[in-house]
């Protein structure tokens, strides 16, 4: 799509007009998921740039028109996306609750990544300093993980749990850490070069 061309090029305003372009076009296909991807980037990149005000009344619309359709993936990511909104802003106790949605309507409609979802939950966590509840979270997305490269997010994620956390166990700590490193030994460009 041009609406990654723009959004790489920093054109927020070209990323609306060709994702406004281009968006009945997708509708009269079956492959909603790209209708759903191409507004997510739009939100995101106003996200990122701090217009909460547009972000807020693109994921309303967002919201209501997967609902409409009747998406899974729509429906899922809308709250997704309004947890990382929350995040973003630092409202990590108003995050949690829409990350906890996104995972159940995930789970009940097998749509979705799952594990990162137990991820986005586990950083909530841990930025609410309820260590256990985070390391618990995070064990739970590694366990659903069976690809090498994509553990090595949530064990970054356990190693910062356990080195903010006020009781530190320099055990945990050097045992996440050594397994991390031995991770990245084997994906250089991941770090380790």
């Amino acid at each position: 799509f041009k609406v990654k061309y723009y959004s790489f090029n920093d054109d927020i305003e070209g990323e609306k007009r060709e994702f406004d372009r281009v968006a009945p076009l997708i509708l009269r296909t079956p492959y909603l998921q790209y209708y759903f991807g191409a507004w997510t980037n739009y939100i995101i990149d106003n996200m990122n740039r701090g217009k909460h005000d547009i972000v807020l009344s693109e994921l309303s619309k967002y919201q209501e028109r997967a609902f409409e359709l009747k998406n899974d993936y729509g429906v899922m990511n809308s709250y997704m996306l309004l947890g990382d909104y929350y995040m973003n802003t630092s409202h990590f106790s108003l995050a949690l609750p829409q990350f906890k949605k996104a995972l159940e309507y995930a789970q009940s409609k097998h749509v979705g990544d799952i594990s990162s979802l137990y991820s986005n939950i586990s950083q909530c966590l841990m930025w609410l300093r309820r260590w256990d509840e985070a390391e618990k979270a995070c064990f739970k997305g590694l366990s659903l993980v069976s690809d090498e490269i994509k553990v090595i997010q949530p064990y970054t994620l356990l190693l910062s749990i356990y080195c903010r956390s006020e009781h530190q166990d320099s055990v945990k700590i050097n045992k996440t850490y050594d397994k991390l490193q031995q991770l990245l030994s084997r994906h250089p460009l991941l770090g380790k070069n």
